[in-house]
């Protein structure tokens, strides 16, 4: 497995920080970084790739609910009745602030991406489980909050994060590390940090992005301050994305409002909510989320989208890949 073609590769496709409205063809066009604009080809063609998803998964798994709201069909009747059963249902919306995490900080900076994703899972996760660190400040894996309730993050959720190798058959970007380092970004932080969970949101990104300064090198301390004293929107976002989560709102209500909110990215939402409902019914166990997601990237890249709206599905679906791995291997006690 290649975890280190994310910095080239991410840096040759990603150009969505430069589009422009200049085409009478443009249907939406929005100044944001993450930002694609959707040409009246490329909305036929995400039409055509939702509706291909939807048979995808229907091949797979049978017929699946229409929306998220019988979406622990595939629960046991113990799990349901379980601390890790309630979370599982609940964590969906955590999966889905990491994607949007990912979407709206995408950039030729690796790290603002990687910062992007892990910190809406961060502040999403204290949010929803209304975490505590531990009273004796001691790294540890497991955090808890008022009621009992401990999660403890699983280090062998980095195992399948990499949806490529150098002899898949495969084009290149799909080696890329995006997922790998989300995972691992918030298991180091979780190990040598149990604090983070006592942050503000602005500190808890920029602890996040130290982090990934110190696993990876792709940015130094200095860099991260000047940039989060000339940027608030990933904080506005995080904020944003946690009270969707911690509300009670289901996933279906969330999207809703997240279209409201980005509404330049809603056909791309329509593409990572049908991906997400295919991961529920993967069983984390086995390989079946990496071969899932790995079918879902190839039809993406069929789909003959322009470049910049490719990268942004790439994003989110190797985020949300990542993100499944790293939450339903989480051990609730």
């Amino acid at each position: 497995m290649k975890k280190f073609f994310f910095v080239a590769a991410f840096a040759a496709i990603s150009l969505t920080g430069f589009v422009s409205c200049n085409s009478d063809e443009s249907m939406t066009c929005a100044s944001e970084q993450t930002s694609a604009t959707i040409s009246q080809t490329d909305a036929k063609r995400m039409v055509a790739l939702r509706a291909q998803l939807q048979q995808l998964n229907n091949k797979e798994f049978g017929q699946l609910p229409n929306t998220f709201e019988k979406s622990d069909v595939h629960l046991t009747a113990v799990q349901k009745k379980s601390k890790f059963g309630r979370w599982l249902r609940r964590f969906w919306k955590v999966v889905v602030a990491d994607v949007i995490g990912a979407l709206e900080n995408l950039s030729p900076q690796p790290w603002v991406t990687v910062t992007g994703a892990g910190s809406a899972s961060a502040k999403a996760t204290s949010e929803l489980l209304q975490l505590k660190a531990p009273d004796n400040g001691v790294s540890t894996l497991a955090l808890q909050n008022e009621g009992g309730t401990v999660l403890t993050l699983d280090t062998l959720s980095l195992r399948h994060t990499v949806l490529g190798g150098i002899d898949d058959p495969f084009p290149n970007w799909l080696t890329d590390s995006l997922g790998y380092y989300h995972n691992r970004t918030i298991i180091e932080l979780n190990k040598t940090n149990p604090s983070w969970v006592n942050l503000n949101t602005r500190d808890l990104t920029k602890e996040i992005s130290y982090t990934i300064s110190n696993v990876t090198g792709w940015c130094n301390y200095p860099e991260i301050d000047t940039y989060f004293n000339a940027n608030n929107s990933m904080i506005d976002d995080n904020d944003f994305l946690a009270e969707l989560v911690a509300s009670d709102d289901d996933v279906d209500a969330m999207f809703a409002k997240l279209k409201t909110r980005y509404p330049q990215n809603a056909m791309q939402f329509d593409v990572i909510y049908e991906t997400i409902k295919g991961l529920l019914a993967c069983d984390v166990e086995d390989d079946s989320p990496v071969n899932y997601s790995k079918k879902v990237l190839e039809i993406v890249e069929n789909a003959k989208l322009s470049p910049e709206l490719t990268s942004q599905l790439r994003a989110g679906i190797v985020v949300a890949n990542a993100s499944y791995q790293l939450w339903n291997s989480a051990k609730m006690q």
